[in-house]
């Protein structure tokens, strides 16, 4: 009885502390800015090179205040972006992009001065993804897209 009484307990737990995204906005990543920034939402690139490997070789930023918005770029190897899929979530202060054909370049340059992330991390999932992280403070908003030749996916971050 005990333990019935502690299955059922974790599982109720679980299940409490566990996103749900069904309310999330889903957007699909284009080739292009649109100036439409995001608190929340998930978001997707499908159309990557996913029959080929790609490294993850360099994260670069800026910021010009004139623009109004902070520039992070994660620069590919590959011509065009790996597949790609993404959840910002305001609650937890962070942006997570999962990376899938992708591997981390040994000599991976981070050259990421960032003004309003307070953190960017990189996770190696297994051998074939990778999972970055990029840790935020106070209420912000995001715009993600991909460039090709050679490939890059950009998140622009605005207050």
């Amino acid at each position: 009885m005990k333990l019935l009484i502690i299955l059922l307990n974790f599982l109720f737990l679980s299940t409490g502390f566990s996103q749900n995204l069904t309310n999330e906005r889903i957007s699909k990543l284009i080739a292009r800015k649109r100036s439409i920034y995001l608190s929340q939402g998930i978001f997707h690139h499908v159309n990557g090179e996913v029959s080929n490997f790609s490294l993850l070789k360099g994260v670069r930023s800026s910021y010009v205040k004139s623009r109004g918005f902070e520039r992070i770029v994660f620069d590919f190897n590959s011509n065009k972006p790996p597949k790609i899929y993404g959840h910002i979530s305001n609650k937890k202060k962070k942006v997570y992009l999962d990376f899938i054909g992708t591997g981390l370049d040994p000599n991976l340059n981070m050259q990421a001065k960032v003004r309003f992330a307070s953190n960017i991390d990189f996770f190696n999932l297994d051998k074939n993804n990778v999972s970055v992280e990029v840790s935020f403070k106070g209420k912000l908003n995001f715009e993600v897209f991909y460039l090709n030749n050679p490939g890059r996916i950009i998140l622009d971050i605005k207050q």
